[in-house]
């Protein structure tokens, strides 16, 4: 009896032993997994070409990284959407990528037609301005009036609202990315000074959507422009 006992005893220790030990280890795996799951995480986060705003609540592109396209995904402060010439400015959902503005140009004049249909005194003149160059030389833009299609891609060039209009866009058209198109509109005489931030189509703050709309500009969020550090 005395035997059996001391046996039971020696088996019951060792199987406490053997789970504890078997148990110690899945926690040190599930540990080592989860660290290992963390530092991906966070390299991928660190190595990602985008990130979402919180703020603004819509993609930005880092530099390097993919914009505009059928997502119209917009560039973080301080850089714009440079589109390659077979690009087409973005046309048929084509996407460019995320360059930095430069901070100084040359004063040489070879004027280019930007994206924005707006002739520039070179191209380096139109990336300042945040806007890729669509071809060499100036603009010859056709000339539209109240009530008719502007922006966006058209095969016959760019389409300019008139003097005394500006190219109106709905939320949707994201400022005519995408290949979308807005509609000409009269640029409003007087204003209010309600203080009622947006963010222009030119990445500019306005005090309200009136005083975009009298500078000729289309609303492309609400708030002020986001001016924060790339991430």
């Amino acid at each position: 009896m005395k035997m059996t006992h001391v046996l039971g005893a020696v088996f019951a220790v060792t199987l406490a032993a053997c789970t504890a030990t078997y148990d110690d280890a899945e926690v040190t795996d599930a540990e080592e997994t989860g660290a290992a799951e963390g530092a991906l995480a966070v390299s991928d986060v660190a190595a990602a070409p985008a990130y979402f705003d919180h703020e603004r609540g819509f993609t930005r592109a880092r530099p390097g990284g993919m914009c505009g396209g059928i997502a119209g995904i917009r560039c973080a402060a301080g850089l714009y959407c440079d589109f390659a010439p077979e690009a087409s400015c973005g046309a048929y959902d084509r996407s460019g990528t995320c360059e930095l503005k430069p901070d100084a140009c040359p004063q040489q004049y070879d004027p280019v037609c930007g994206c924005d249909g707006r002739t520039y005194s070179n191209g380096c003149v139109a990336a300042t301005a945040g806007v890729s160059v669509r071809s060499a030389g100036e603009c010859g833009p056709t000339i539209v009036g109240i009530g008719e299609s502007c922006g966006g891609f058209t095969l016959g060039g760019p389409r300019v609202c008139g003097e005394g209009l500006y190219c109106k866009y709905a939320p949707s058209a994201i400022c005519g990315r995408a290949d979308a198109s807005g509609t000409c509109a009269e640029k409003p005489e007087v204003c209010t000074k309600e203080l009622a931030p947006v963010c222009g189509c030119d990445g500019q703050t306005y005090a309200n959507a009136c005083t975009a709309a009298a500078s000729g500009t289309s609303v492309d969020a609400r708030g002020a422009c986001a001016d924060a550090p790339i991430e």
